[in-house]
């Protein structure tokens, strides 16, 4: 590998090994572990940019479906777009509302991040970042109706917008384990949706 390298952020362990078994990753980028939830995942995040000055950047992993018809356990999507609505208020509905206060410079009002994507690939699903997974599906779609997104993640927009203050390119791959409010592991598809991520990330290393 030569210049600038190709960077792929996992937030765990466990998905880690599964992605990267046999090393399949050597000599295409390199992988790293970025931590679970919206904040360690942008700190790590931000770290490793400024560390390894990567080309572009790839965050993979599982996340839960909002809609199985578009999105299907075990399948594999990248993101057109990641949104993150939980920096606000709860109204008395349920509802997160912004508030009137002012954010640092460029990130005043940042709720949404576009995403490289894949052009080999189409894209046209949005993430949803939540710093904690839905716990029932009545509260997934609500999130669902709110945000007008396909799938939910904990790391998505804590990474993007690393990257997006850093100017390097990013891109979200995430496989469908389970759907989103579905508490029971036994429901899930995880090791089917961790293969389908990394035979996609293999294409965007190529691409």
């Amino acid at each position: 590998m030569t210049g600038h390298p190709l960077l792929i952020l996992v937030p765990t362990e466990l998905e880690r090994r599964t992605l990267d078994a046999d090393h399949a990753f050597a000599g295409r980028a390199l992988v790293r572990v970025c931590g679970l939830g919206p904040i360690v995942a942008a700190a790590e995040s931000a770290r490793c940019v400024q560390a390894l000055r990567p080309a572009r950047v790839l965050l993979v992993g599982i996340a839960g479906s909002y809609d199985l018809q578009v999105a299907p356990l075990g399948s594999a999507h990248f993101l057109e777009r990641v949104r993150c609505l939980e920096v606000g208020a709860h109204t008395p509905e349920g509802q997160v509302e912004a508030l009137s206060l002012p954010q640092a410079g460029p990130y005043d009002g940042l709720r949404e991040v576009l995403l490289e994507g894949f052009k080999a690939e189409p894209c046209q699903l949005t993430l949803l970042t939540v710093a904690a997974a839905s716990g029932t599906t009545a509260q997934a779609q609500l999130r669902r109706a709110q945000a007008h997104a396909h799938l939910e993640d904990m790391e998505g927009f804590g990474v993007a917008l690393a990257c997006y203050a850093a100017q390097v390119p990013c891109s979200i791959l995430r496989g469908v384990s389970n759907y989103a409010g579905e508490r029971d592991p036994t429901m899930w598809r995880t090791q089917a949706a961790l293969q389908a991520v990394r035979a996609a990330a293999m294409r965007w290393c190529e691409a």
